[in-house]
């Protein structure tokens, strides 16, 4: 017969085993849902004492799929509630992702548990599927490497705001710069020259200009009858009036009187041919096209027509973007809803303009170079 004394010491022995299998039982679960520990650990444990009593039962099924699955992919769902159950435990360590495979929807779960809890630390991953998904979800601890900072760090800081070039900035665009064309670019020429004390773009900008000019003959012999620009009293062709002046920057105004001569191929062939034979003297320039203005309604006549006009200005916008060189649109700034030359433009009822087109040619070549020193500053800022 059994002392009852040796009964109640055997009973409480049982007892405190069946507690401490049950203490290591969740142990090694919170281990499993933190750290992706092995599977075999939680084998180990249920080896031990009291493995198969009452109490070890408390470790239901779902918690025994998740410490099986712990080495290989973890469900989000699962993630998720181990993480609550280690923060229920008192304590909540680092989780380090230690599998082969975590859905990215996995490490989201377990970050925004701990951060609900009120603290948490970095969580880092060792298994390829988790670098894929990003160190965690919650924005206190995005990695800076995302935007190529160092791993751990905040993200780094946006790219610095472009501030606009300045009116001298602009002004200076023009310093070597000079416009040539017709008798259309002659007007602006004289425009500038009685409002060059009110524009210090105009005070840079030069100008080779005469009337009757035309990309059609500025290959023609000099002579009296030939319509060159002067410099210094005297005709020169074209790329050697830019050579003497030693103009940086051309910006180039034709085909009022060349469409006449031989149609919108004619004209683009003609441009091209020019603007080849002043690179050949002039390497190192740049050029720009100023685009054809419109005519007056009802003025057109033969090839010169509006529709002939903009044809023009589509093929060389065209040429413009396939080899580099600049396109200033005016044209567009000057038509009437029709698509004619407007009548505030027009000081004559053909081709010819006023003040107050003048000063619309102004503010596009200003606007142009605010464009052009933006996109250099912008180039400069992803180059550095």
């Amino acid at each position: 017969m059994t002392h009852p004394k040796k009964s109640l010491k055997r009973t409480l022995l049982f007892t405190y085993l069946l507690l401490a299998s049950f203490a290591c039982k969740l142990n090694a679960f919170a281990g499993v849902a933190g750290r992706g520990i092995d599977p075999s650990v939680l084998e180990a444990n249920a080896s031990g004492p009291g493995a198969h009593t009452d109490g070890a039962s408390a470790l239901t099924a779902a918690t025994q799929s998740a410490a099986s699955t712990a080495g290989q992919a973890m469900a989000p769902g699962t993630q998720a509630s181990a993480a609550t159950t280690a923060d229920g435990a008192g304590q909540m360590t680092p989780q380090t992702g230690s599998s082969q495979a975590m859905a990215p929807g996995t490490q989201a779960s377990v970050a925004t548990t701990a951060s609900d809890a009120g603290q948490m630390t970095p969580q880092t991953g060792s298994g390829p599927a988790m670098a894929a998904a990003g160190t965690t979800a919650n924005s206190s601890f995005v990695s800076g490497a995302l935007n190529g900072a160092p791993t751990g760090t905040p993200e780094t800081q946006p790219v610095q705001s472009l501030l606009p070039p300045t009116e001298d900035e602009i002004a200076n665009y023009f310093q070597g710069a000079y416009v040539t064309g017709d008798s259309v670019a002659y007007g602006f020429q004289l425009y500038a020259n009685r409002q060059k004390g009110n524009s210090a773009i105009l005070q840079n900008l030069g100008f080779l200009t005469r009337g009757s000019f035309s990309a059609h003959n500025a290959f023609m012999a000099i002579s009296k009858k030939s319509v060159h620009p002067t410099y210094q009293g005297a005709q020169h062709y074209i790329w050697d009036s830019l050579q003497m002046v030693g103009a940086k920057h051309v910006f180039m105004f034709f085909g009022l009187n060349d469409l006449n001569i031989g149609g919108v191929d004619s004209t683009v062939d003609y441009y091209v041919r020019l603007i080849n034979q002043i690179r050949a003297v002039n390497p190192d320039i740049a050029f720009t096209i100023i685009s054809t203005t419109p005519m007056y309604q009802g003025s057109e006549k033969g090839k010169l027509t509006n529709a002939n006009i903009d044809a023009l200005n589509a093929h060389m916008q065209a040429l413009c973007t396939e080899n580099g060189w600049g396109y200033l649109d005016i044209a567009s700034h000057l038509k009437a809803a029709n698509g004619t030359l407007a009548a505030q433009y027009c000081s004559d009822h053909y081709v010819h303009e006023t003040n107050a087109a003048y000063a619309i040619w102004l503010q596009c070549f200003h606007d142009y170079a605010q464009e052009k020193l933006m996109a250099e500053k912008l180039a400069a800022q992803t180059k550095a």
